[in-house]
Protein backbone atom coordinates (compact mmCIF):
# COMPACT_ATOMS: atom_id res chain seq x y z
CA UNK A 1 0.00 0.00 0.00
CA UNK A 2 1.55 3.23 -0.82
CA UNK A 3 2.67 5.99 1.70
CA UNK A 4 0.56 9.27 2.29
CA UNK A 5 3.20 11.17 0.92
CA UNK A 6 3.04 9.03 -2.30
CA UNK A 7 -0.92 8.84 -2.69
CA UNK A 8 -0.86 12.76 -2.88
CA UNK A 9 1.90 12.90 -4.90
CA UNK A 10 -0.47 10.15 -7.20
CA UNK A 11 -3.19 12.30 -7.37
CA UNK A 12 -1.63 15.42 -8.17
CA UNK A 13 -0.52 13.65 -11.46
CA UNK A 14 -3.61 12.49 -11.60
CA UNK A 15 -3.17 8.87 -11.46
CA UNK A 16 -5.44 6.33 -9.81
CA UNK A 17 -3.94 3.53 -8.15
CA UNK A 18 -6.94 1.26 -7.46
CA UNK A 19 -8.54 3.95 -5.52
CA UNK A 20 -12.18 3.75 -4.35
CA UNK A 21 -12.50 6.68 -1.97
CA UNK A 22 -13.39 9.97 -2.87
CA UNK A 23 -11.02 12.26 -4.41
CA UNK A 24 -12.01 15.52 -5.73
CA UNK A 25 -11.36 17.36 -9.15
CA UNK A 26 -12.91 20.33 -9.70
CA UNK A 27 -12.09 21.22 -13.73
CA UNK A 28 -13.23 24.37 -14.79
CA UNK A 29 -15.00 23.76 -18.36
CA UNK A 30 -14.07 27.31 -19.54
CA UNK A 31 -11.11 28.29 -21.27
CA UNK A 32 -8.98 28.72 -17.40
CA UNK A 33 -6.14 26.79 -16.31
CA UNK A 34 -7.64 24.38 -14.26
CA UNK A 35 -7.91 23.86 -10.85
CA UNK A 36 -7.55 20.48 -8.48
CA UNK A 37 -8.44 19.11 -5.40
CA UNK A 38 -7.34 16.04 -4.12
CA UNK A 39 -8.29 13.93 -0.86
CA UNK A 40 -6.52 11.41 0.47
CA UNK A 41 -8.14 8.80 3.03
CA UNK A 42 -6.53 5.23 4.38
CA UNK A 43 -3.03 5.66 1.80
CA UNK A 44 -5.53 5.62 -1.10
CA UNK A 45 -6.08 8.50 -3.70
CA UNK A 46 -8.50 9.12 -6.11
CA UNK A 47 -9.73 11.25 -9.20
CA UNK A 48 -12.93 12.37 -9.51
CA UNK A 49 -15.04 13.98 -12.31
CA UNK A 50 -17.51 16.87 -12.15
CA UNK A 51 -20.72 14.10 -12.02
CA UNK A 52 -21.08 13.74 -8.26
CA UNK A 53 -24.42 11.28 -8.48
CA UNK A 54 -22.66 8.49 -9.78
CA UNK A 55 -20.35 8.63 -6.58
CA UNK A 56 -22.48 7.06 -3.91
CA UNK A 57 -19.93 5.61 -1.50
CA UNK A 58 -20.71 3.41 1.64
CA UNK A 59 -20.04 5.88 4.80
CA UNK A 60 -17.73 3.38 5.39
CA UNK A 61 -15.53 3.61 2.60
CA UNK A 62 -15.81 7.50 3.06
CA UNK A 63 -15.16 8.16 6.96
CA UNK A 64 -10.91 9.10 6.87
CA UNK A 65 -11.09 11.47 4.54
CA UNK A 66 -6.80 12.83 5.83
CA UNK A 67 -6.06 15.37 3.99
CA UNK A 68 -6.92 18.12 1.15
CA UNK A 69 -4.15 19.50 -0.77
CA UNK A 70 -5.41 22.46 -2.68
CA UNK A 71 -3.20 22.62 -5.95
CA UNK A 72 -3.71 25.76 -7.22
CA UNK A 73 -2.38 27.72 -10.29
CA UNK A 74 -3.82 30.97 -9.13
CA UNK A 75 -4.65 32.64 -6.44
CA UNK A 76 -7.95 31.07 -5.25
CA UNK A 77 -9.40 28.05 -5.31
CA UNK A 78 -13.35 27.24 -5.80
CA UNK A 79 -14.72 24.31 -4.35
CA UNK A 80 -17.98 22.58 -5.37
CA UNK A 81 -19.83 20.22 -2.67
CA UNK A 82 -22.74 18.44 -3.04
CA UNK A 83 -24.31 16.17 -0.47
CA UNK A 84 -24.21 12.81 -2.25
CA UNK A 85 -21.21 11.71 0.69
CA UNK A 86 -21.40 11.57 3.72
CA UNK A 87 -22.30 15.10 5.99
CA UNK A 88 -19.24 14.85 7.77
CA UNK A 89 -17.12 14.51 5.06
CA UNK A 90 -19.13 17.72 3.64
CA UNK A 91 -18.34 19.37 6.42
CA UNK A 92 -14.69 18.24 6.88
CA UNK A 93 -13.83 19.14 3.40
CA UNK A 94 -15.60 22.49 3.35
CA UNK A 95 -13.73 23.30 6.63
CA UNK A 96 -10.44 22.72 5.54
CA UNK A 97 -11.01 24.45 2.53
CA UNK A 98 -12.47 27.38 4.04
CA UNK A 99 -9.07 27.28 5.82
CA UNK A 100 -7.22 27.61 3.04
CA UNK A 101 -9.10 30.52 1.59
CA UNK A 102 -10.97 28.57 -1.04
CA UNK A 103 -14.09 29.49 -2.14
CA UNK A 104 -16.72 27.36 -1.14
CA UNK A 105 -19.82 26.53 -3.14
CA UNK A 106 -22.34 24.01 -1.77
CA UNK A 107 -25.41 22.92 -3.35
CA UNK A 108 -27.17 21.30 -0.86
CA UNK A 109 -29.04 18.12 -2.70
CA UNK A 110 -30.69 15.78 -1.70
CA UNK A 111 -32.18 17.92 0.68
CA UNK A 112 -31.20 17.75 4.40
CA UNK A 113 -30.70 19.74 7.42
CA UNK A 114 -27.13 21.36 7.69
CA UNK A 115 -25.34 21.47 10.61
CA UNK A 116 -24.20 25.42 11.66
CA UNK A 117 -20.00 24.38 11.33
CA UNK A 118 -21.01 23.20 7.75
CA UNK A 119 -22.76 26.60 6.97
CA UNK A 120 -20.50 28.53 8.79
CA UNK A 121 -17.85 27.10 6.20
CA UNK A 122 -19.62 27.73 2.99
CA UNK A 123 -19.46 30.73 0.54
CA UNK A 124 -22.29 30.28 -1.89
CA UNK A 125 -25.10 28.14 -0.84
CA UNK A 126 -27.36 26.88 -4.04
CA UNK A 127 -30.82 25.12 -3.03
CA UNK A 128 -33.67 24.71 -4.78
CA UNK A 129 -37.26 25.44 -2.84
CA UNK A 130 -37.67 22.16 -1.62
CA UNK A 131 -33.96 22.07 -0.30
CA UNK A 132 -34.86 25.55 1.40
CA UNK A 133 -37.57 24.39 3.19
CA UNK A 134 -35.82 21.40 4.56
CA UNK A 135 -32.90 23.84 6.27
CA UNK A 136 -35.41 26.47 7.29
CA UNK A 137 -37.17 23.78 9.28
CA UNK A 138 -34.52 22.65 10.71
CA UNK A 139 -32.65 25.67 11.82
CA UNK A 140 -35.54 27.49 12.62
CA UNK A 141 -34.92 30.18 9.35
CA UNK A 142 -37.74 31.45 7.44
CA UNK A 143 -39.87 29.28 5.05
CA UNK A 144 -40.16 32.54 2.62
CA UNK A 145 -37.30 32.09 -0.02
CA UNK A 146 -36.26 35.60 -0.24
CA UNK A 147 -37.06 35.95 3.34
CA UNK A 148 -34.51 32.49 3.84
CA UNK A 149 -31.72 33.92 1.80
CA UNK A 150 -31.67 37.11 3.95
CA UNK A 151 -31.63 35.34 7.25
CA UNK A 152 -29.07 32.63 6.30
CA UNK A 153 -26.80 35.55 4.69
CA UNK A 154 -26.83 37.07 7.99
CA UNK A 155 -26.31 33.88 10.01
CA UNK A 156 -23.66 32.42 8.50
CA UNK A 157 -22.32 34.97 6.59
CA UNK A 158 -22.66 33.52 2.79
CA UNK A 159 -24.56 34.29 -0.32
CA UNK A 160 -27.64 31.95 -0.46
CA UNK A 161 -29.31 31.28 -3.72
CA UNK A 162 -33.00 29.70 -3.86
CA UNK A 163 -33.84 28.43 -7.34
CA UNK A 164 -37.64 28.24 -8.18
CA UNK A 165 -37.92 26.47 -11.26
CA UNK A 166 -40.71 28.23 -13.38
CA UNK A 167 -40.36 31.44 -11.46
CA UNK A 168 -36.74 31.83 -11.45
CA UNK A 169 -34.32 32.57 -8.43
CA UNK A 170 -33.58 34.65 -5.63
CA UNK A 171 -30.80 35.05 -3.62
CA UNK A 172 -29.11 37.99 -0.96
CA UNK A 173 -25.69 38.23 0.35
CA UNK A 174 -24.98 40.58 2.99
CA UNK A 175 -25.72 43.90 1.00
CA UNK A 176 -28.09 42.97 -1.59
CA UNK A 177 -31.09 40.98 -2.52
CA UNK A 178 -31.27 39.66 -6.43
CA UNK A 179 -33.90 38.43 -8.29
CA UNK A 180 -34.26 36.42 -12.05
CA UNK A 181 -36.91 35.81 -13.82
CA UNK A 182 -36.92 31.95 -15.82
CA UNK A 183 -36.02 31.63 -19.34
CA UNK A 184 -38.78 30.87 -21.55
CA UNK A 185 -37.48 27.60 -23.13
CA UNK A 186 -39.39 24.53 -23.97
CA UNK A 187 -38.58 22.19 -21.48
CA UNK A 188 -37.44 18.47 -22.96
CA UNK A 189 -35.78 17.14 -19.55
CA UNK A 190 -34.82 18.71 -16.28
CA UNK A 191 -32.21 16.04 -15.51
CA UNK A 192 -29.11 18.34 -15.40
CA UNK A 193 -30.37 21.45 -14.68
CA UNK A 194 -29.41 22.07 -11.07
CA UNK A 195 -26.17 20.57 -11.97
CA UNK A 196 -25.48 22.96 -15.05
CA UNK A 197 -26.77 25.78 -12.85
CA UNK A 198 -24.47 25.61 -10.03
CA UNK A 199 -21.49 24.79 -12.70
CA UNK A 200 -22.12 27.52 -14.59
CA UNK A 201 -22.15 29.75 -11.47
CA UNK A 202 -19.32 28.56 -9.81
CA UNK A 203 -17.15 29.13 -12.95
CA UNK A 204 -18.24 32.53 -13.09
CA UNK A 205 -17.45 33.60 -9.62
CA UNK A 206 -14.23 31.84 -9.86
CA UNK A 207 -13.31 34.20 -12.82
CA UNK A 208 -14.50 36.97 -10.18
CA UNK A 209 -17.59 37.98 -12.04
CA UNK A 210 -19.97 40.04 -9.75
CA UNK A 211 -22.95 37.90 -8.04
CA UNK A 212 -25.51 39.16 -10.60
CA UNK A 213 -23.86 38.14 -13.55
CA UNK A 214 -22.60 34.86 -11.82
CA UNK A 215 -26.33 34.60 -11.37
CA UNK A 216 -27.31 34.72 -14.24
CA UNK A 217 -25.08 32.75 -16.14
CA UNK A 218 -26.09 29.65 -13.97
CA UNK A 219 -30.03 30.43 -14.93
CA UNK A 220 -29.11 30.47 -19.09
CA UNK A 221 -26.96 26.82 -18.68
CA UNK A 222 -29.55 25.17 -16.59
CA UNK A 223 -32.39 26.46 -18.76
CA UNK A 224 -30.10 25.24 -21.72
CA UNK A 225 -29.74 22.31 -20.07
CA UNK A 226 -33.76 21.50 -19.82
CA UNK A 227 -33.86 22.18 -23.77
CA UNK A 228 -31.75 18.52 -24.16
CA UNK A 229 -32.17 15.00 -23.16
CA UNK A 230 -30.10 13.11 -20.79
CA UNK A 231 -27.94 14.14 -18.30
CA UNK A 232 -24.27 15.28 -19.23
CA UNK A 233 -25.02 15.34 -22.92
CA UNK A 234 -27.30 18.31 -22.42
CA UNK A 235 -25.01 20.53 -20.46
CA UNK A 236 -23.75 22.60 -23.52
CA UNK A 237 -20.69 25.04 -23.91
CA UNK A 238 -20.35 28.67 -22.38
CA UNK A 239 -21.03 29.59 -26.13
CA UNK A 240 -24.46 28.65 -26.65
CA UNK A 241 -26.30 30.82 -23.25
CA UNK A 242 -23.94 33.76 -23.60
CA UNK A 243 -26.72 35.27 -25.21
CA UNK A 244 -29.64 33.88 -22.90
CA UNK A 245 -27.62 35.10 -20.17
CA UNK A 246 -27.24 38.86 -21.40
CA UNK A 247 -30.96 38.80 -21.42
CA UNK A 248 -31.65 37.42 -18.06
CA UNK A 249 -29.06 40.02 -16.25
CA UNK A 250 -30.78 42.96 -18.10
CA UNK A 251 -34.05 41.57 -16.28
CA UNK A 252 -32.72 40.97 -13.45
CA UNK A 253 -33.83 43.17 -10.30
CA UNK A 254 -31.02 44.04 -7.86
CA UNK A 255 -31.55 45.92 -4.95
CA UNK A 256 -29.46 47.36 -2.32
CA UNK A 257 -30.59 45.87 1.47
CA UNK A 258 -31.71 47.98 4.48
Amino acid sequence: MPTRQEAEEAAYRGQVPGARGIAGALRRSLSQPSTQISLTQRGKCGKVRLCPKVLRQEPEECRQVATIRLHRERSRTTLVLQLEVPLAEVTRAAQQADARGALVVLNAAPAAPLPDDLLDAVDVLVVNAHEAATIARAASLPADPMDFCVAAADRHALTAIVTLGADGLVAADAKRRFQLPAARVEVVDTTAAGDAFVGALAAALDRGDDLADALADGAASGSYACTRAGAQPSIGPRARWTELARELRAAATVESRP
